[in-house]
């Protein structure tokens, strides 16, 4: 009787191979217990969070370039000088450059007195990093003061020339100068004197006449529903 030839077993295929996972070592070290087992789990949350981190990098590499405007410190654009700060630290003041760099960038973006007034910090070049702080200071004491500040709205809203009724653009910059105060006036104190009806009415008065007679219906108004509501009680 002759032997049968022992069965051969069919060849792995690449399939096969590639999907074969090498199960965990279930010992460590002299037959002890393993001290950590890779979790398949977290291996795929790992590549998840990559993976999102790699696409938020790419969406923010496709936003516009922003511009960061140059700060002179004029009378013009005194008032601007919180909205150029904050811009400067979200642009430059907040990323990983060195103290050098920082001071270097805030000299390019200053003109003007405001780059006047730093002149004084060429003698501390061997210290950057207190430059470049002392420099923030004196940029905030000279034009971020709040006492400069309510100053020099004052001065501008009782400068401002009176509108011509048919200028619409310069009735539309005095209310966005107005809304600009009020924002203002919540951090600066002096400001709420334009709370006070004499300043109120000296404001009324840059207004068109048209505009004016609305003002003053709307006060007499205001002042009837009132006497009405004070019967009332």
């Amino acid at each position: 009787m002759e032997e049968s030839e022992p069965q051969q077993e069919p060849p792995i295929t690449t399939a096969q191979m590639n999907s074969y996972v090498e199960p965990p070592c279930t010992t460590g070290f002299a037959g002890n217990p393993p001290l950590f087992i890779p979790c398949k789990t977290q291996k795929r949350t790992n590549s998840i969070e990559l993976a999102e981190t790699f696409i938020k990098m790419s969406q923010l590499h496709r936003l516009p370039q922003a511009k960061l405007s140059v700060f002179r410190g004029d009378e013009k654009d005194k008032t601007t000088f919180f909205l150029w700060q904050t811009a400067f630290d979200a642009l430059i003041g907040s990323t990983p450059v060195t103290p050098e760099q920082k001071l270097h960038l805030l000299y390019q973006y200053l003109d003007g007195r405001a780059k006047t007034t730093m002149e004084q910090l060429q003698y501390m070049v061997q210290d950057p990093e207190k430059a470049y702080q002392h420099a923030r200071t004196i940029l905030k004491d000279r034009f971020g003061n709040n006492a400069i500040l309510g100053a020099d709205f004052e001065r501008r809203l009782t400068t401002w020339p009176k509108i011509n009724s048919n200028d619409p653009t310069a009735l539309e910059e005095f209310s966005d100068f107005l809304q600009q105060v009020v924002v203002a006036s919540e951090h600066i104190n002096s400001l709420k004197v334009f709370d006070f009806p004499s300043q109120i009415q000296l404001l009324v008065e840059k207004l068109p006449s048209c505009f004016k007679a609305k003002w003053l219906d709307k006060i007499v108004n205001q002042s009837i529903n009132q006497s009405i509501n004070q019967s009332v009680l």
